[in-house]
């Protein structure tokens, strides 16, 4: 008997005049109202889609250009093309840079007006300078570099800089996919 009378209630609250049809009706509005929250919203003009960056692509053909230089017994040559890849990271976070306001203000320094590319640009080489100089004493100066620790040894402050602005890069790119700018 308990059996039955769960099945009546349950045909009797299904069988009333319109309610499947209303359920639907809010279960599709619910799903609708979900879909356009989920959607990103582009914030560029005319409602393009914003080019995404792809950071280690970048990285990989400042490397892959020097790759001819940086394969060669000389450690000159290795030097300059490890030096060539550095610059053409300096080079690609600039670039990045330039979607910025070309007027940012370095809250450090309120009165310097020049464009934003050129206090980038001077920032890039002060870490270039202080990183590696101090990557060049742990390699090259350490006490246990007497009299020298070999020439190889030349290339790693510039391999040290650009792990830094790799990061940096990354960094860069991760926030303009994240903000879409």
């Amino acid at each position: 008997m308990i059996v039955r009378q769960r099945q009546r209630i349950r045909l009797d609250g299904a069988a009333k005049s319109g309610t499947i049809l209303k359920m639907k009706t809010i279960i599709i509005a619910i799903i609708a109202i979900m879909a356009l929250i989920a959607m990103p919203v582009s914030s560029s003009a005319g409602g393009n889609a914003v080019e995404r960056p792809d950071a280690d692509a970048i990285i990989k053909a400042c490397w892959d250009a020097t790759l001819e230089q940086r394969s060669s017994p000389s450690t000159g040559r290795i030097y300059d093309g490890i030096l060539d890849s550095v610059q053409c990271l300096e080079d690609r976070i600039v670039d990045q840079f330039k979607v910025f306001s070309p007027n940012l203000t370095l809250y450090l320094a309120p009165e310097d007006k020049r464009p934003t590319v050129e206090k980038v640009r001077e920032k890039l080489r002060e870490i270039s300078a202080s990183a590696g100089a101090l990557y060049w004493w742990i390699y090259n100066e350490n006490p246990g570099c007497k009299p020298h620790c070999g020439t190889m040894y030349y290339t790693f402050h510039l391999s040290e800089t650009a792990a830094i602005y790799e990061k940096m890069l990354k960094t860069i790119v991760a926030q303009r996919i994240e903000y879409e700018y």
